[in-house]
């Protein structure tokens, strides 16, 4: 029984001006070759050349502005059959959005620190990097982990974040937005405090803090101390 002939590797297409262009190197291994038939998957039409088991190459009539899946397949000899198409060539897009972002603000430091999961679509290319960004905007970052931890908020004013994921082929739609959230702080102490002793007890005064921690003062805590 005649012997089927393995596929080529190293495939390699590009398009230029009407013409799609493939390369390949024969398999050293598997049957004889009596030709080679090079491929552009396409949509929604396909092109095919089949050419001498001499060559490694092969120019097909294309289409500008159509993506092309480069592939080649190697005829055998009588009734050896041909090799199948070669794994691994797999189409590249940009990977689809993360998802569940989530935001756990620490009124204590200011900072927020966001998570959130890896889209589960990578679009045929490692996830590279993914871009977080705020809204309003303002506040962004690049990381190449599933977290980060950003300061710089105005407190008193609400917030979102979203997610990009990145791969060799460029960044995803943005996520669906995290939950808002108002950042909010400790509000600086009181100034100019006076005190005045009376009949009655003690008169004390004092000075507005500067700022409020962006929500509003809601009481003061008189605490009694003596000297000594």
């Amino acid at each position: 029984m005649a012997t089927r002939p393995d596929p080529p590797t190293g495939i390699i297409g590009t398009v230029s001006s009407g013409t799609l262009s493939i390369s390949w190197k024969p398999a050293t291994t598997g049957g004889p070759v009596s030709s080679f038939t090079a491929i552009g998957l396409g949509f929604p039409r396909s092109v095919s050349l089949i050419v001498d088991s001499t060559v490694s190459t092969a120019n097909i009539v294309a289409t500008n502005g159509t993506s092309y899946i480069p592939t080649v397949i190697a005829n055998g000899i009588g009734n050896a059959g041909s090799s199948i198409i070669p794994g691994g060539i797999i189409p590249v897009t940009v990977p689809g959005s993360p998802t569940a972002v989530r935001v756990t603000y620490n009124k204590t430091n200011g900072f927020a620190t966001i998570t959130w999961n890896a889209p589960g679509f990578t679009g045929g290319s490692p996830i590279l990097s993914y871009m977080v960004e705020s809204n309003p905007p303002g506040i962004n970052t690049i990381v190449s982990i599933r977290t980060t931890t950003v300061g710089g908020f105005t407190y008193g004013t609400p917030y979102t974040f979203t997610v990009r994921a990145t791969n060799s082929r460029g960044s995803s739609v943005p996520s669906t937005p995290s939950a808002s959230f108002t950042p909010i702080s400790l509000p600086p102490a009181p100034t100019n405090t006076e005190s005045v002793l009376i009949s009655s007890g003690m008169n004390i005064s004092w000075l507005t803090p500067s700022s409020t921690g962006g929500t509003p003062l809601t009481e003061y805590a008189i605490l009694k101390g003596r000297n000594r």
